[in-house]
């Protein structure tokens, strides 16, 4: 809010940057709904009543010439349920164009000035949807910068796990390699102990352990 309070009038949105600004806050619209009013009547618009029919229609066909303000349910991105149609809500009867045919202009310099201020709302227009088109890439630039972002921590979770697994193969591997080589050694003395050389050996050194052993004593 702006130093003063609220402005008098809110600042105008279009659709799309609507749809931009609600994307870039990482959430996608699951519901929407316009005050539909009718364009040459509505708020702000000071049009004189003697301009060219085909300028009238043309004004009156442009896209979203009849949604006045926009009022919209978001949700988490991903939670939506795709294309979200605009539900209309009148804010009085629309008339029939058909039936209230206006004057044309008599004087051909005010209604070239006039069609060139039509021009030039025109470009506006371009220029706004030149804008929404900006903020609808940037939306999109940001979302795929979330996507590399949770794809890189997701990977550097896998390489941890990964290499947390390969320690714990590695660590199992030396225990069972420790004791299988030690099982071996104990089969080998087992298998030594029982031939014949070893007993002759035992027996031949019989004395020299017992006087080592008197040795100690003393």
């Amino acid at each position: 809010v702006p130093p003063g309070g609220p402005p008098s009038t809110p600042p105008t949105m279009t659709w799309r940057t609507l749809t931009g600004l609600v994307a870039q806050a990482g959430l996608e619209i699951a519901e929407a709904s316009a005050v539909i009013v009718d364009p040459l009547e509505g708020p702000g618009l000071d049009l004189p009543a003697d301009l060219p029919r085909e300028t009238l229609d043309w004004l009156c066909s442009q896209p979203g010439a009849y949604e006045l303000d926009y009022v919209v349910a978001a949700v988490p991105a991903g939670e939506g349920q795709g294309a979200v149609p605009i539900a209309p809500t009148p804010a009085g009867p629309l008339p029939d164009r058909a039936a209230t045919p206006r004057p044309r202009d008599g004087d051909p310099l005010a209604r070239i000035e006039r069609l060139t201020a039509l021009a030039l709302d025109h470009l506006e227009r371009q220029e706004l949807r030149s804008r929404d088109g900006a903020i609808g890439a940037e939306a999109s630039a940001a979302s795929a910068r979330r996507d590399l972002e949770r794809a890189s921590v997701q990977f550097h979770r896998q390489v941890r796990e990964l290499r947390t697994d390969y320690q714990k193969r590695e660590a199992r591997l030396r225990r069972d390699l420790a004791q299988r080589i030690a099982e071996e050694r104990r089969a080998t003395a087992r298998r030594y102990e029982r031939s014949t050389t070893w007993r002759i050996g035992r027996l031949a050194t019989a004395p020299i352990r017992a006087i080592r052993r008197l040795v100690r004593r003393r």
